[in-house]
């Protein structure tokens, strides 16, 4: 998810909730290098080996690729700041292989997650506004030409679901396993996706975006929060309630 403040007056109070509600979840990151550290020691008595070799074993034996998937986050922090104005879904990944399993949940769960919990779930959100967090919202911010809505001289990319059906399968031990409920995917016109299976259509193309701006005000929004969290949490403490 991101957000931006383009002169919107709401970025204050979007960012006082990232504040209140992820406090624990930035301390989380500051303690990261104690849990790694502490992970390594308890591996490296197991091993009887040094922490540096059993750190070296480790990548070597996951092929140089390492991949770790870390809790520092409560669902209903997400959901709260999920359901504001401001903020869009993506799923901040990159393209894979079919086979590829050295990935995270979100490859192939965010979207049925978040209409399934945020929609027909908790009903935090209507469809119409879910949707718009993964459609025109972000295309209009990205500066996507004719993208993210249904309209004349529009590229057709379409996604048709069975709401009742619809949820995501991803877990751990099978992080690629595809959600249940999508019928058709469509790609500028052309049907990738159909019940279940791919079809061997690739009519997808690199989307450019001149939002240079945009970009560096998402970063600044990230670190203002980080550092903002940080500093009163040490000095201060925030209360939770």
């Amino acid at each position: 998810m991101c957000a931006t403040n383009e002169g919107d007056p709401h970025v204050l109070e979007l960012l006082q909730i990232i504040l209140i509600h992820l406090q624990f979840g930035f301390s989380f990151f500051l303690l990261f290098k104690v849990v790694l550290i502490t992970f390594l020691r308890f591996f490296s008595k197991i091993t009887k080996k040094s922490i540096i070799d059993t750190l070296r074993e480790i990548i070597e034996v996951d092929g140089l690729a390492v991949f770790v998937v870390l809790k520092g986050m409560s669902e209903k922090d997400v959901r709260n700041i999920a359901k504001h104005p401001l903020v869009m879904v993506g799923s901040d990944d990159e393209v894979k292989s079919r086979e590829d399993t050295n990935i995270h949940l979100r490859y192939y769960g965010t979207f049925p997650r978040f209409l399934r919990e945020m929609v027909f779930e908790h009903k935090l959100l209507s469809l119409e506004e879910a949707i718009k967090k993964m459609t025109s919202f972000p295309a209009n911010k990205f500066h996507l030409k004719k993208r993210g809505l249904l309209k004349e001289d529009n590229f057709a990319d379409i996604t048709l679901f069975d709401s009742e059906q619809l949820r995501d399968n991803a877990t751990l031990k099978e992080p690629n396993k595809p959600s249940e409920g999508i019928i058709y995917v469509i790609v500028n016109g052309k049907i990738v996706y159909k019940n279940g299976k791919l079809i061997e259509n690739i009519p997808g193309k690199l989307l450019e975006s001149n939002c240079r701006y945009t970009v560096e005000i998402i970063c600044i929004l990230s670190v203002y929060s980080y550092c903002h969290v940080i500093g009163l949490y040490v000095s201060k403490g925030i209360s939770t309630n």
